[in-house]
């Protein structure tokens, strides 16, 4: 992905025509040409003198805040993605007018060329996802517009959020402003780690802390868990009720279950470090769906995770750091395209370990890193070989890691990455296709 890293960028949505090239073209004002992979810069194409976005121009780069706005149908040749915006911004009440933005993400199309789709994909090196998992991919890459700012009744004053209550997505994490303090605590998630038997420990009131500083340090019999700050202040109170009865945290931990109250030295500006009221809880359900896909949401939390690392002088390093990772390949060598295919499949196999009257052996050659798989199906049963084998393949596909994992999970076109040249066969199309359609049952998602 060459969208530069920004802490806080603002991420919207639009839509675009997609030419044979695969290039995103504005609908609105398509002599103006089509979006840089990378970052985009605007231009007032009305030649005013002035600097784009301006509050009196239509100048600007457009996105809407809600991926569900209902322009975005993603018919008539149009593609719908994500975009990361930042520089000057000019907010209107369903979006905003950026300096700068970039691609971070497009959506599988409705109405329009998948092959097209998935030039689009590799021209602007960025994923090509389910439209219900739009959302989900662009929250990596920024902050959505928080509908507050859009709704233009009347407001209290932006920033305190008193009397409601912050999530932590990250840190699951809670946090409710008072007139004076803090009150932080850990969320139902997060409790759900703990188990029968947790011991508390907290600093003493009176300690500093800073965001992102531990707060409290849970000892379970799984492991050690952070809780983070979130906020800097001055400790004013511990939960006495906690540290003589660590089970209300599992039993009532968003009321008797908080941890510390804070006297802050930061707030509002800190309050961006949480996710306010309907809004908050929504994208904190969309991070705990994000478990149900396998990922460990909660590493974050781990103590031998986070101190098993070398340590950094800041922020610098940490970028420095997630560059580099980013950089780095998925798959590092066979084992790790092993892991990530073949298991889903081994599962589907322990459900469905027959496939009827077939007999087929396909052979999967991957490259990028180089790596082999058969998957053999007879009435007997079936069976997936990771490496090298004896057996003769009556069908050979070959493709990269990357296409090779989308196909075990499930979530591959088949017959449109063959005609796209993801995969190639050393058998006709028809035959292909016919071989590959009597595998559904294991290389589709539950």
């Amino acid at each position: 992905m060459t969208a530069p890293d920004f802490f806080e960028p603002l991420i919207g949505y639009r839509a675009w025509h997609l030419n044979k090239l695969g290039e995103l073209v504005p609908w609105s004002l398509s002599g103006a040409g089509a979006w840089l992979p990378g970052v985009n810069t605007a231009v007032c194409h009305a030649a005013k003198s002035h600097h784009p976005p301006a509050a009196d121009c239509m100048c600007g780069l457009y996105a809407l805040a809600s991926a569900r706005d209902r322009r975005l149908h993603g018919c008539d040749d149009q593609i719908v993605g994500a975009v990361a915006a930042w520089g000057d911004i000019e907010l209107h009440r369903t979006g905003f007018r950026a300096e700068h933005a970039a691609v971070v993400a497009l959506a599988e199309p409705v109405d329009c060329d998948y092959e097209r789709a998935l030039r689009a994909a590799a021209r602007y090196e960025v994923p090509l996802v389910p439209r219900n998992e739009l959302e989900f991919t662009a929250r990596a890459f920024g902050q959505p517009v928080d509908p507050g700012i859009l709704d233009e009744s009347p407001k209290p004053q932006p920033g305190l959020h008193i009397g409601d209550t912050g999530i932590a997505l990250v840190e699951h994490m809670w946090c409710k402003p008072e007139a004076m303090t803090l009150t932080l605590g850990i969320t139902r998630a997060f409790a759900g780690l703990l188990g029968d038997s947790v011991q508390v420990t907290l600093p003493p009131p009176g300690t500093r802390v800073a965001a992102r500083d531990p707060l409290a340090t849970l000892h379970t019999p799984f492991g050690n868990l952070i809780a983070w700050a979130c906020a800097s202040g001055d400790l004013y109170e511990c939960n006495e009720r906690v540290l003589r009865d660590p089970a209300v945290l599992r039993d009532d931990p968003e009321a008797g279950g908080w941890l510390a109250r804070v006297v802050p030295r930061d707030w509002p500006a800190e309050a961006r470090n949480f996710s306010w009221g309907a809004a908050g809880r929504a994208w904190y359900d969309a991070e705990l769906g994000r478990a149900a896909r396998g990922e460990d949401i909660y590493a974050d939390l781990r103590a031998e995770r986070i101190f098993a690392g070398p340590r950094t002088d800041g922020m610098v390093d940490i970028v420095a750091e997630l560059r580099r990772r980013r950089a780095e390949p998925r798959f590092k060598s066979d084992a790790d395209v092993y892991a990530v295919c073949a298991e889903p499949v081994r599962e589907r196999i322990a459900r469905s370990p027959k496939l009827g009257r077939f007999d087929a052996v396909v052979r999967y050659s991957v490259t990028s890193p180089d790596a082999e798989l058969t998957l053999s199906a007879s009435p007997a049963g079936v069976n997936l070989t990771c490496g090298p084998t004896d057996a003769a393949p009556t069908l050979t596909l070959s493709m990269t890691a990357e296409t090779a994992a989308k196909h075990f999970s499930g979530r591959l076109d088949i017959a449109r990455a063959l005609r796209a040249g993801l995969v190639t066969s050393d058998r006709p199309r028809v035959e292909t296709l016919r071989t590959i359609a009597l595998l559904k049952p294991l290389l589709s998602l539950p």
